[in-house]
């Protein structure tokens, strides 16, 4: 009897022990939602293009760096050549570009982007034809201007000895995307530089303009990202040139030297320069 007893309670309370469990699947917890909408919320969406292995990134890759999407998401990218040749500069190939012993890829190139919960990387639509990378000075960078805003990716060339420029591109949606720069009612493709532009605040950058035909000075100017449009708004320039050119230089060298350093840019290209 007693047996038969023990027996019954419990056969009761495995049958108590099934019915919680199974309301614990089909009602999960606060915590356990939260955790769940969490994990969805941090994968990447509406990625496109043809997948390759991770292994064959590395294999093909010229350069790597991560980014930041413009919803916060960070991306490995990687800078894959479709054909290429490497070579190391000698005395003959120096010039303002390049400098003896650099070591320069030169060829057609694409880029890969990968989840950081991926192995996968997804090849983006855009190509660079016969890009000379100058590996040994960095002529690929990043840029980062704060935590809400998307981090870029910069190609830049030597297009002069005073200039280099080139395209820049952040993520957009899952996609690599170009950055356009609108500047007194015209909207360009490309950004050129002297100095490398910095981050100075307020989705800002700063960068300087070295100039040695006409006006003879330095030009700094001051750009505003809108995450919206994926414009940089130019917003004004400050200028020492001609007479203030010696003082310019010294400006040029303390912006330089020290990434907090700016100039207030209160001045007009088109009113100092004419366009």
């Amino acid at each position: 009897m007693r047996k038969s007893i023990f027996l019954s309670l419990t056969a009761i309370l495995i049958s108590c022990l099934i019915i919680v469990l199974c309301s614990k699947q089909a009602h999960p917890t606060k915590n356990e939602v939260s955790s769940a909408n969490m994990t969805v919320s941090k994968s990447p969406t509406n990625l496109t293009g043809k997948k390759i292995s991770l292994k064959e990134a590395r294999r093909k890759s010229r350069y790597n760096t991560s980014l930041i999407d413009t919803t916060g998401q960070e991306y490995n990218v990687y800078v894959l050549a479709l054909q290429d040749k490497r070579w190391i500069a000698a005395p003959d190939d120096a010039w303002a570009g390049v400098s003896e012993g650099d070591e320069i890829y030169e060829g057609d190139y694409q880029i890969g982007i990968q989840p950081k919960n991926e192995s996968s990387v997804y090849i983006q639509g855009i190509k660079m034809k016969d890009y000379q990378y100058n590996k040994t000075r960095n002529m690929i960078f990043t840029l980062t201007l704060s935590k809400d805003q998307p981090s870029f990716l910069l190609f830049s060339t030597r297009e002069a000895s005073v200039s280099v420029g080139g395209p820049v591109y952040y993520l957009k949606d899952g996609n690599l995307t170009k950055a356009t720069f609108f500047e007194e009612d015209e909207t360009s493709q490309e950004l050129s530089f002297s100095s490398r532009p910095k981050p100075i605040g307020n989705n800002n950058i700063q960068l300087i303009n070295y100039w040695n035909g006409g006006p003879i000075g330095w030009e700094f100017s001051t750009y505003q990202f809108n995450k919206n449009s994926g414009t940089f708004i130019y917003k004004g320039s400050k200028f020492y040139i001609d007479n203030d050119s010696n003082e310019g230089e010294q400006v040029a060298k303390q912006w330089n030297n020290s990434p907090s350093f700016f100039v207030e840019t209160s001045q007009s290209r088109k009113d100092i320069l004419g366009f």
